[in-house]
């Protein structure tokens, strides 16, 4: 049986990548390519962001330019 912790953190995870889709798709990555696109930016975050002074809603936006430029054949 799972704690009450981790069923909020299970939910919390799911509704978070949601979202991330969510803010892909509205960028321009196609509908069939959500969840690749999702995957490949939480892989590049940290990378992405190493040496950046963004902070914030500045940090989902820095690294959806860089995938926009570096994984075009996601996007529209």
């Amino acid at each position: 049986m799972k704690s009450p912790n981790n069923v909020e953190l299970e939910d919390l995870y799911y509704e978070v990548s949601i979202l991330l889709e969510g803010v892909l798709y509205f960028a321009g990555v196609k509908k069939q390519n959500l969840q690749k696109a999702a995957e490949i930016y939480t892989q590049i975050i940290d990378d992405v962001l190493q040496n950046s002074q963004a902070n914030g809603v500045d940090e989902v936006l820095e690294v959806v330019k860089f995938m926009k430029i570096n994984h075009k054949e996601l996007f529209e």
